[in-house]
């Protein structure tokens, strides 16, 4: 350093330093400044990322002066999130690493629908405190109305390109029928649909549909098909349906005494409808397909069997160690980043007060 300065030789010197964590506003700073910059890498492959992740500084040592790993959420087959660890308090920060990444996303529009199914995992890092919740569910009964919103949205895909009203909506109520018992529901339904829309032209479909929320007892997801199929009209009967981006948080998976048959497959293809899953479990007795079905795995501690059954490779850490691995499972390349400080809610252990209730004996 002393004969550096005698050539006025500078380099920028970043030590790294194992322990040392940053407060977690650090990266909210972080993000707001790359938010323009985010938007603009997501919009330009739009059909291909559904959003950039910015996770912690690497473990690895480098000369950067930011060293922060990240990850691109791709569409596709299998492009689902998984976080498994014994550690609660593990699982709760990565809830709270991903839902301070949503807060800042570059998006107009993200619905987000959290099962709480574990509430202490929540009640640590209070998820709310980051991301607006269009729903929160506390019970795994609740996951149907995950599988209508799939099946919805698949059978508007297998319509879309229809070229009048009628034939869109025998498409729908086909695959609808195939999901759901009370087909003679969506028979009368879809008899319904076709005589309001009876005599009218294809451009007055817009205003008719607005004249829909008026009739009593009928949903917005009824009115949302027809709205598809004027979109279908309007790009020529082209191109693809673009579904707003729906996240579902189910935390934990493992509280679920046995998952329904469509789940896994639901989440083959999910990626391809905008709609993007987050599992969190616990426990090591995960199934093969939840691992197969997730492309983004964040895994910690110190079970050399929980690494095993995720595929991934084990690194000797010491107690409280404050590094998470990553695996991304289709580009085989796994990365380790730091935790940062985050403050968490006290979580207390309910109890019996008994100098309150045995005192006065």
């Amino acid at each position: 350093q002393e004969e550096s300065k005698k050539f006025t030789f500078e380099k920028q010197k970043n030590f790294y330093q194992e322990d040392y964590q940053l407060p977690i506003e650090k990266l909210e700073d972080v993000l707001e400044e790359i938010q323009e910059t985010r938007n603009n890498k997501v919009q330009s492959l739009k059909n291909q990322y559904f959003d950039v992740f910015t996770l912690g500084r690497g473990v690895v040592y480098s000369n950067k002066l930011f060293d922060l790993e990240t990850f691109f959420i791709e569409y596709g087959m299998n492009k689902n999130i998984l976080a498994v660890t014994h550690n609660i308090d593990e699982l709760s920060y990565i809830q709270k690493l991903l839902a301070i990444n949503f807060k800042f996303s570059p998006h107009d529009y993200v619905s987000h629908h959290l099962f709480n199914l574990n509430p202490i995992i929540n009640a640590k890092k209070n998820l709310a405190d980051d991301i607006e919740f269009t729903n929160i569910y506390e019970s795994a009964e609740d996951l149907e109305k995950l599988h209508k919103k799939y099946v919805s949205r698949k059978a508007i895909e297998n319509a879309y390109n229809s070229t009048t009203l009628e034939g869109f909506l025998e498409k729908y109520i086909e695959i609808l029928s195939d999901a759901f018992s009370n087909k003679k529901r969506y028979e009368e339904y879809k008899n319904f649909m076709l005589q309001f829309y009876d005599g009218y032209l294809i451009e007055d479909y817009q205003n008719r549909t607005t004249e829909l929320h008026e009739v009593e007892g009928l949903s917005y997801g009824f009115l949302s098909p027809v709205l598809y199929f004027i979109a279908s009209y309007e790009n020529g009967f082209e191109g693809q349906p673009e579904f707003t981006q729906e996240v579902y948080w189910v935390s934990s998976v493992d509280y679920i005494d046995r998952l329904p048959n469509w789940y896994e497959k639901m989440m083959r293809d999910s990626m391809t409808l905008n709609i993007l899953l987050i599992n969190f479990s616990s426990s090591e007795d995960i199934s093969s397909g939840l691992i197969s079905r997730s492309e983004y795995i964040f895994i910690s501690g110190n079970n050399e069997r929980l690494y095993n059954r995720c595929g991934v490779d084990f690194t000797r850490k010491t107690r409280g160690s404050i590094v998470v691995d990553f695996k991304i499972r289709s580009l085989n390349t796994q990365r380790s980043f730091k935790k940062y400080k985050v403050e968490e809610n006290q979580v207390e252990v309910p109890s019996l007060d008994f100098d309150l209730i045995l005192g006065g004996k």
